[in-house]
């Protein structure tokens, strides 16, 4: 169901969401982040899942935080870090796609 004023005023953000959406981030958003994500995920190419990062969360979630947060600030991110590893598994004779 669509809210009123959307219907009147079209896709217009309230002052209170625009000045959500320009806060910093804190810690406990990046762990309610981090924690949205199923823990049989696929891992990075570095091996670490999300699983992992919620194991141990209490010993990296500073350096998780000053690195997301180095990102929001200064716009540089590490090619390691936007990584992907793509495997191709062929076909078993006689399979079905």
């Amino acid at each position: 169901m669509l809210h009123q004023a959307v219907i009147e005023e079209g896709k217009l953000l309230s002052d209170d969401q625009k000045d959500n959406l320009c806060r910093a981030f804190s810690v406990e958003d990046l762990k309610l982040a981090l924690w949205s994500i199923d823990d049989d995920k696929a891992p990075s190419p570095d091996g670490f899942s999300s699983k992992f990062f919620k194991a141990s969360w209490d010993m990296v979630k500073d350096d998780l935080c000053k690195a997301v947060l180095s990102f929001f600030d200064h716009g540089c991110l590490l090619k390691q870090v936007n990584a992907t590893l793509l495997t191709m598994v062929p076909k078993a004779e006689g399979g079905v796609a």
